[in-house]
C-alpha cells in the first residue's frame, strides 16, 4: 500500500533530493510542493493546506502551548542560520553597536517568527538589550500588507505597532523611516547596494 502525500518546502539542497525524486520514501507517494517559506507557514498555520510541512518552530510552540495538537513536529531542522547576520541598520542614525538599539524604532516582519525570537533572545542574553528597550513595527519585508499568522498577547511594556498598510520594511529603512531591521532575510535595499543599508555585525561570522 502507497501512502499519498503532500509536503510543502521551500527549495534547498537539504531537500533537493526529496525534490528531484532521487530519493522516495519507502510506501510514500510524495507530492512535494517548492513554495516560498512565508507562504506555506501563513497556509499551514490558518488551514492546515498540507499533509507534511516546514514549520515555524515558534509558532508551533506557541500553537500547542494553547492546546491547538493539530500538528506534530518531527526533530528534522531544514533550515539553520547564523542570526546575528540578520540585523540590518540605516547608516545615518548613529549605531555601532547593539546597545545603540535601545530607544530605536526597529522593524521586523511578525514579532513572532523564529529568526525574531532568536534575535530578541541574543540581544538579551549577549547584550542587555531587552525586548522593551525598542519600540517596534510589524509589517511585510517586500509585500506590504503582512500580518501575524497567529494571535499574539504581548507583555503592557512591549511597544509593538504596524507599518502603515502600504509600505514595506525594506523601504522604510532605507528611507530612515525605521532605525534598523530584524528579519530572516536580506532585505532588498541591502541586496541592491544602498548607501543608507548595513549590517550591525559587519563580520557576523566573527
Amino acid at each position: 500500500m502507497t501512502i499519498p502525500l503532500s509536503c510543502a518546502c521551500p527549495p534547498s539542497d537539504r531537500v533537493q533530493s526529496l525534490m528531484s525524486g532521487e530519493v522516495a520514501p519507502e510506501g510514500i507517494h510524495l507530492h512535494f510542493l517548492t513554495l516560498p517559506v512565508e507562504e506555506i507557514f501563513w497556509r499551514q498555520a490558518r488551514h492546515s493546506e498540507f499533509d507534511v510541512s516546514e514549520c515555524s518552530l515558534s509558532t508551533y510552540v506557541m500553537l500547542r502551548s494553547r492546546g491547538d495538537e493539530r500538528f506534530i513536529a518531527i526533530p528534522a531542522f531544514t533550515s539553520r542560520f547564523f542570526r546575528h547576520s540578520c540585523v540590518f541598520i540605516n547608516t545615518h542614525k548613529g549605531i555601532q553597536n547593539p546597545q545603540d538599539l535601545r530607544g530605536k524604532v526597529v522593524g521586523l516582519p511578525e514579532y513572532q517568527i523564529t529568526a525574531v525570537v532568536w534575535l530578541r533572545g541574543i540581544f538579551q542574553d549577549e547584550y542587555g538589550v531587552l525586548p522593551k528597550d525598542i519600540l517596534w513595527r510589524r509589517g511585510g519585508e517586500e509585500t506590504p500588507g503582512r500580518v501575524e499568522k497567529v494571535k499574539i498577547k504581548l507583555p503592557p511594556e512591549i511597544r509593538l505597532e504596524a507599518i502603515p498598510y502600504d509600505r514595506t520594511l525594506s523601504q522604510m529603512l532605507d528611507d530612515g523611516e525605521i532605525d534598523a531591521l530584524f528579519t530572516a532575510r536580506e532585505p532588498s535595499c541591502f541586496t541592491r547596494g544602498s548607501s543608507n543599508v548595513a549590517r550591525l555585525f559587519q563580520n557576523p561570522r566573527e
